[in-house]
């Protein structure tokens, strides 16, 4: 559920915001992760970028959410396979 929240918010906030602000060819090398060619943007106002910092700490905070359920998940596999092993001497 998380995954797939998170997944969403980058495709609606993130993109969203490329797709209206960046020029094209900040665009088209911005979403396959290349450095941006130069710092023009289209339609940019203060407002907007306050949006964008708000829509980036909510997928902060999702992923957050996603690092504390794996960790606990690790600590649950992990106390299940020691116990396995010393159940059944499955050392090494």
């Amino acid at each position: 559920m998380f995954e797939t929240r998170d997944v969403e918010y980058l495709g609606k906030y993130l993109e969203t915001f490329v797709s209206n602000h960046f020029t094209p060819e900040n665009a088209a090398v911005g979403l396959i992760r290349l450095p941006v060619i130069n710092s023009n943007m289209r339609n940019i106002m203060p407002a907007v970028l306050t949006q964008l910092a708000v829509d980036i700490n909510l997928i902060k905070a999702y992923i957050l959410q996603l690092v504390t359920r794996y960790k606990k998940i690790k600590t649950i596999g992990t106390a299940f396979i020691q116990h396995i092993n010393a159940t059944y001497k499955l050392d090494d």
